[in-house]
């Protein structure tokens, strides 16, 4: 992060910020992975990154969801997978939309749960996705068979 902020790169800066910031959270440390990642976030507004901002989001969306504060993680996985729509990343946005349905299940929300597992899967079924089958079970569907 330091020869980033020498070289004057905030975008590199801020993305090195965030990728400590999902190590923290990898590690159970949510805490330092929200301060990292919250100075990320600030960083990618600036710069204008919004794929940056959307990722940014996805770690504090787990960070959150990891803490026990649903409403906080359901805030951030939702902005993430607008922004990530507007880019059209449709496996990011997949991904995304599973963890968001993860933490309204987590919140106890399980119609809105399965309405994002249900757009998540619409996606993941467009392509070969390792997460289809995670998706299906979810929702309670049968896997589909291998051809």
């Amino acid at each position: 992060m330091l020869l980033y902020e020498m070289l004057g790169d905030q975008t590199g800066e801020a993305r090195a910020l965030n990728a400590a910031g999902w190590l923290y959270a990898l590690l159970g440390e949510y805490g330092l992975s929200l301060h990292h990642s919250d100075q990320a976030l600030a960083m990618l507004a600036d710069a204008g990154d919004r794929e940056g901002q959307a990722l940014t989001l996805d770690t504090l969306g787990y960070a959150y969801s990891h803490l026990g504060a649903h409403a906080q993680a359901i805030e951030c996985y939702e902005r993430a997978a607008g922004i990530i729509n507007r880019l059209a990343d449709p496996y990011t946005e997949s991904e995304i939309l599973t963890s968001l349905g993860d933490a309204h299940a987590a919140a106890g929300d399980q119609d809105a749960a399965r309405v994002t597992w249900r757009r998540a899967l619409s996606i993941v079924s467009t392509f070969e996705h390792p997460d289809a089958d995670r998706l299906r079970e979810r929702l309670g569907l049968d896997p589909v068979p291998a051809l």
